[in-house]
């Protein structure tokens, strides 16, 4: 089922419910993983409106769970969801907000279009001069305002239409990046042996600790987008070896 779908499944989030939609996601992910770890996220999924809630790719996420069982590693898969949903509070509630006025590239500059977007029509536009209470404006790219979500600086439009369909963005991708982060967090705990293990391993680090390697990108990033956040992990497509288990590869780093 391609993204089009899954946003028709899913309730329009309008500019005024991102706070409560980042609220209620993590109620629920911390009530399935405590039914996870209890053998009850099955029955779980099924007796609440969770796909509502979580929109349908975490929603499909928890419900592959649910054919596993918490192993010996569970501490660990504890303390990265709750790394996990710290980012997502980070992508969701910003603490500062600059006043975005959209500017509309020249017909046929570079800028006009980008092929293979995934952003709805209504955010086509960009490029936006963003400022802070009327202090010298910044031009900014639409990459670079979802980027700007990591430092919890959130953006109002100048028109109601704008600031929802930026909120639906947000949502949206913030929520597609969990889902892959938690998927990828299961392979890798799949792999791992605990007699192997450091005491003081930590797969997924919270935003206070990431903040060096997003000052790095948004450098990359500032004349062109050319790097963006590694993945949790992804699975190898490279032929197998005969009798080779396939491994995940781990990202440490996008650079």
């Amino acid at each position: 089922m391609d993204s089009k779908e899954h946003q028709e499944r899913w309730s329009a989030i309008g500019q005024s419910d991102v706070a409560d939609v980042c609220r209620e996601i993590c109620e629920s992910i911390v009530g399935l993983e405590r039914a996870f770890e209890a053998g009850e996220l099955s029955s779980r999924l099924t007796s609440g409106c969770f796909e509502q809630v979580l929109g349908p790719l975490l929603y499909e996420t928890y419900g592959k769970l649910a054919d596993n069982a918490p192993g010996p590693l569970q501490h660990l898969r504890a303390d990265a969801v709750r790394a996990l949903l710290a980012q997502l509070q980070n992508d969701l509630v910003p603490t500062q907000v600059a006043h975005a006025e959209v500017r509309m590239p020249p017909e046929g500059d570079s800028w006009a279009t980008e092929p293979g977007t995934n952003s709805p029509p209504r955010l086509r536009f960009k490029l936006v001069d963003a400022s802070f209470d009327g202090a010298s404006s910044t031009t900014l790219r639409l990459d670079q305002m979802l980027d700007a979500r990591f430092w919890r600086i959130g953006f109002r439009f100048e028109t109601l239409d704008l600031c929802d369909a930026f909120a639906q963005a947000i949502v949206r991708s913030a929520t597609h990046r969990l889902a892959s982060d938690l998927l990828g967090l299961q392979r890798i705990l799949e792999y791992f042996s605990p007699k192997t293990l450091k005491p003081e391993l930590r797969i997924v680090p919270h935003p206070r600790d990431r903040r060096f390697e997003h000052l790095i990108l948004d450098i990359l990033n500032e004349d062109d987008r050319h790097a963006t956040a590694a993945r949790l992990a992804w699975i190898s497509t490279e032929p197998k070896l005969p009798n080779a288990r396939q491994r995940p590869y781990l990202f440490r780093s996008p650079l």
